[in-house]
């Protein structure tokens, strides 16, 4: 999340010599490229850091008189941006409007954009206009959460630029019915021919109306995920799957309580079905979860995964490399399966 104030607040917290700062001969001077990835590091694996870290670079820089560019940190920062609120959003459009960067830095830099509830539809367009070379995108806004005065071509404009092929998307969380159906999705659209990874953001209570035409044909999905709310009916699960392209290796459902009057304790309770698709039985490829809290007895044995919101935001912001995401724990969650049947074949020979 992009914060002005903290741009304004360097730190000198990082060991590096620094004696052009601090007047501090003790330390022995660093070579150039050392200080470099010293700093580079410390930001990529720490955004709090890497804002703090983008003044401290201009400092260094000033202070040995070595090129721009030298610790790129501002790349780093760039590369990941997350808009949660209005008034991050509309900062953010103020900087890409007044910025004195190159013209191309945030059509480059920008690889990873969250956009969460509440964004300017036309805040949206001017982003990804600017931001050509994102990767991942993550959209979940709603038509009903957008301002009534919205024009139109805000919304003709924002369609568009998913439609075309203009992004080069490798991984997309978003809610398609609302933007992308006419009157269900064409996933034949060139935004979604290189996606790896899809998740189909409050798209389940549309599902049973959907044709899935070109969906099999998505030869780079490997990853699928959608949330299932508790009023649709498990069986929707199993006449997704058959639609799915051949690539596809994994396929998580997180169950929602959105629009339902149970619980997920309840849903949960000695329901053999969803406890047969927790346990690969239906499909190997299906992992079950929810995004709300569960106790550990209501998991299916351990079978069930836990993602929250923060988690999903933290998944499609940024997940630094090792990070724990929802693909990793859906990853275990099959690979414990496997283990299990093994034991059990091998006891079952004995």
């Amino acid at each position: 999340m992009l914060k002005r104030d903290a741009l304004s607040n360097p730190t000198s917290c990082v060991s590096l010599d620094m004696s052009c700062l601090t007047n501090n001969k003790a330390f022995p001077r660093l070579p150039l490229d050392i200080e470099r990835l010293i700093l580079e590091c410390s930001a990529y694996h720490d955004r709090l850091m890497a804002l703090k870290l983008v003044g401290l670079s201009r400092r260094v820089q000033t202070c040995r008189n070595v090129r721009p560019g030298l610790a790129r940190i501002d790349p780093i920062l760039y590369r990941h941006v997350t808009l949660e609120y209005p008034a991050q959003a509309e900062a953010f459009v103020r900087t890409l409007e007044n910025s004195r960067k190159n013209p191309n830095f945030f059509a480059t830099q920008v690889k990873i954009l969250c956009f969460a509830y509440g964004i300017d539809l036309r805040d949206a367009v001017k982003i990804l206009r600017a931001c050509r070379s994102v990767t991942s995108l993550a959209s979940w806004l709603e038509l009903s959460q957008l301002a009534p005065d919205s024009p139109h071509a805000d919304l003709e404009s924002f369609a568009q630029l998913l439609t075309s092929g203009t992004l080069q998307l490798h991984r997309l969380s978003m809610i398609l019915h609302d933007f992308l159906c006419v009157p269900d999705p064409d996933f034949t659209i060139p935004v979604l021919q290189n996606v790896t990874h899809l998740d189909i953001y409050q798209g389940s209570d549309h599902f049973g109306g959907w044709s899935w035409a070109g969906f099999g044909q998505l030869c780079h999905l490997t990853h699928l995920s959608f949330d299932l709310s508790l009023s649709a009916p498990l069986e929707t699960v199993n006449e997704i799957l058959p639609h799915a392209p051949p690539s596809l290796r994994m396929c998580i459902v997180l169950l929602s309580t959105r629009n339902s009057m149970l619980s997920i304790k309840q849903f949960c309770s000695d329901n053999m079905a969803l406890e047969n698709m927790a346990a690969g039985k239906v499909d190997p490829r299906l992992v079950i979860g929810t995004n709300e809290p569960l106790e550990e007895e209501s998991r299916c044995g351990g079978l069930m995964i836990v993602h929250l919101y923060d988690d999903v935001l933290k998944d499609w912001s940024f997940v630094p490399d090792g990070g724990d995401d929802v693909w990793e724990k859906a990853e275990r969650i099959i690979d414990n399966r496997k283990k299990r049947y093994l034991i059990e074949d091998r006891g079952a020979v004995k």
